[in-house]
């Protein structure tokens, strides 16, 4: 695991100073590594936007949109039916290094598609899971507590996971990714109805059990102005339009409570000059 140093707060302008410093002293391992991690000796340098933020906006339009939202909770926030892939469906699988940092409650709780247990990790594995492991979360997690919270559904989920993969081929023998929709009240509990069956089944990866909600190709659709009320309105109207908050909700204060949440912020600067 990489190190955690100080945290040195730069503008773009000297970022861009201190890199050419690094390169100019013949430096190319050190130039590399700041360039695309900005670790030089033992500080971590943070591009801070804020430092270069504009202080006089006449003849300037300035509109903001949310781009994109991530956010890992122990539990599955949305407050709605979910349409379930049995079969993972891996392009949703995030696989970009975005350098997200999760605190988790104890050592001994990880997230299970990322370090889990020895069972899991390995620095060689690749972001999703394999078939084993999707077989296993299958018939020991997820079909059990689906049965769970409500067993009438469990004529619609085949006991074994090969069965699922079996009906997904066609005679043509091409792939078709079923899926399950579950009641809208069941979201609430899935999560820790996953985590106590595979725990007792003794997959102790379960422990750790953490989902990443991720909501994307939304540019433009949260347009707001630059202004600090206009940016809290939009992003409680964003939220409740996913689903992430109740729609009586005054705020997101109970969310940011539960999880951890990032937000990428869009902005679009136009001047009134030719």
């Amino acid at each position: 695991m990489a190190e955690d140093y100080p945290h040195v707060n730069m503008s773009v302008a000297q970022f861009c100073i201190h890199a050419k410093s690094i390169l100019d002293a013949k430096d190319n391992a050190g130039f590399v590594k700041f360039v695309l991690m900005g670790i030089h000796h033992t500080q971590q340098a943070i591009v801070d936007p804020i430092l270069d933020h504009m202080t006089k906006y006449e003849g300037l339009s300035i509109m903001c949109d949310y781009d994109s939202l991530l956010g890992i909770d122990r539990d599955i926030r949305v407050q709605s039916n979910l349409t379930v892939y049995p079969l993972a469906k891996r392009e949703d699988t995030l696989q970009t290094n975005i350098h997200l940092k999760y605190t988790f409650e104890s050592p001994d709780i990880r997230p299970f598609h990322c370090t889990g247990s020895q069972t899991l990790y390995s620095e060689e594995r690749k972001p999703h899971l394999s078939q084993d492991e999707q077989r296993k979360f299958y018939e020991f997690g997820l079909r059990p507590a689906i049965q769970r919270i409500d067993p009438a559904q469990m004529t619609e989920w085949p006991v074994m996971y090969d069965d699922k993969m079996f009906c997904a081929r066609g005679q043509s023998r091409t792939f078709s990714m079923q899926t399950k929709v579950t009641i809208d009240w069941m979201s609430q509990y899935l999560g820790e109805y996953i985590r106590d069956a595979l725990e007792s089944n003794g997959l102790d990866w379960g422990t750790g059990l953490v989902f990443l909600h991720q909501i994307r190709g939304i540019k433009n659709a949260t347009t707001h102005s630059h202004t600090d009320a206009a940016a809290e309105e939009s992003l409680v109207k964003f939220l409740k339009k996913n689903l992430l908050i109740s729609p009586e909700a005054d705020g997101y204060d109970e969310l940011l409570q539960s999880g951890k949440w990032w937000i990428d912020v869009g902005v679009e600067v136009a001047s009134d000059q030719e």
